[in-house]
């Protein structure tokens, strides 16, 4: 294990790499968290999803020892809008919400997707979508979040597009993951963990390209002053905020966000699909929609100008 101090005062610690011969099928739970897996659940719902997950990407699995780049032309931020029971409305975030129960707090979060293809609606601007899993920032002043970019960029018939993971903790700033290559297509599973909800000062994130095998995991700290509410986890695409103003919504077709669950501190599951769907509007014009599909689908789709 190493840490690493970022230029912006982020601390995040990383991983030592795992023995070729470990099976985190069968590793005891000393190796598993040496090594930066996930703890074995002992619940049975979720142990048939670790078993699926690790079986799945067995002969595929390579860990890589990330890096990282602070971006400081790029943030999120928490949901700015009309929050509703049923579909909220904000200006950033498309996608899926859930809230805790009074006097429970959320503690992790996982989902899938597939890394969308986007298309720019115009000429020589530069067009965002950031697709991502998170716990806090709706009804929160903080959000622990991870995911990718997908950026694309038109003049003439020439389209130059950019692809990568980043996370966040706002409001500490945004990192990006240099060394983790993903393409249009790659299936990307993602879970996020704190060590006990509310009031936690760490994460743990667990980022796998299912489709190459590439994985990495690494803990990062909360920024000075702030700690983990636990009150909301979301499954979001969200136009982000680029040199200081928010960006606008490329075309990235559709992202079904899979196994779409978050765990609360009395250990109950809580499916993605069972709260709200999200929808994103700017200038009174709907860029994005999100849609409850089944209890662990939801759906991000583009509804904005056509290239």
């Amino acid at each position: 294990m190493a840490t690493i101090t970022l230029e912006n005062g982020a601390k995040i610690l990383t991983y030592t790499a795992p023995p070729a011969n470990l099976d985190p099928l069968t590793a005891s739970a000393d190796d598993l968290a040496r090594y930066g897996f996930p703890p074995r659940p002992g619940d049975p719902h979720l142990l048939a999803r670790f078993q699926s997950h690790y079986t799945r990407i067995k002969n595929r699995y390579h860990y890589i020892e990330p890096t990282f780049r602070v971006d400081t032309t790029k943030t999120t931020h928490t949901n700015k809008g009309s929050r509703a029971a049923g579909t909220e409305t904000y200006d950033n975030w498309s996608g899926g919400v859930v809230y805790a129960p009074s006097g429970q707090s959320f503690k992790w979060i996982q989902g899938e997707w597939v890394a969308p293809n986007v298309y720019p609606p115009t000429q020589n601007q530069w067009y965002y979508c950031a697709n991502w899993i998170g716990l806090d920032g709706d009804g929160s002043g903080d959000v622990c979040q991870a995911g990718m970019i997908c950026a694309a960029y038109q003049s003439g018939t020439t389209i130059t597009r950019t692809i990568y993971p980043w996370h966040e903790w706002f409001p500490q700033g945004w990192v990006e993951i240099t060394n983790l290559s993903i393409s249009p297509g790659d299936l990307i599973s993602m879970m996020i963990c704190t060590p006990s909800g509310a009031g936690s000062t760490s994460a743990t994130i667990y980022f796998s390209n299912v489709t190459s095998g590439a994985s990495m995991t690494y803990t990062i700290t909360a920024p000075s002053g702030t700690k983990l509410a636990g009150n909301s986890a979301e499954w979001v695409a969200e136009t982000p905020i680029v040199n200081g103003a928010l960006t606008s919504m490329p075309d990235y077709g559709e992202i079904f966000f899979s196994n779409c669950e978050a765990y609360l501190v009395n250990n109950t599951v809580v499916n993605g699909g069972t709260g709200n769907n999200i929808n994103l509007v700017q200038n009174s014009k709907t860029l994005s929609t999100g849609a409850l599909i089944t209890p662990t689908i939801i759906l991000c789709q583009y509804t904005g100008a056509k290239p």
